[in-house]
């Protein structure tokens, strides 16, 4: 009988991690997407102080929420979008609008497929 209730609230307590995680997931990606949408619009204005500011923050924003997305995804992901933030930053500062909208795409990429990778599918059980 221990073993049941013990097997039980082992269930629970992953169940209820996962369910935290997946929300937690989803909002930080949320707020990504949205300052990445942000940046691209200012690019594409060459609005390059506004676009620095964006990615700085952006940037900042990733730096305190990578090491807890770090628990839940594989490390060359994140790292990814860690090099792709740093390079878009560099070409904002460059005033490159291809090399910078080249860059908000990868990262809109990358965060779309962290998005995907969180939520359960076939393929992501498999």
């Amino acid at each position: 009988m221990k073993t049941v209730i013990i097997s039980g609230a082992v269930l629970i307590v992953i169940i209820i991690s996962i369910v935290f995680s997946t929300f937690y997931t989803t909002k930080k990606i949320e707020s990504f997407e949205g300052l990445l949408i942000e940046i691209s619009k200012s690019v594409d204005e060459e609005n390059w102080e506004e676009s620095l500011k964006l990615a700085d923050q952006t940037a900042e924003q990733w730096q305190r929420v990578q090491p807890r997305l770090a628990i839940l995804f594989h490390h060359e992901e994140l790292k990814a979008i860690s090099l792709a933030l740093v390079s878009l930053q560099s070409y904002i500062r460059q005033q490159e609008k291809t090399e910078s909208a080249a860059q908000l795409a990868m990262l809109q990429f990358g965060i779309k497929h962290i998005a995907r990778k969180d939520k359960l599918y076939i393929e992501n059980v498999l």
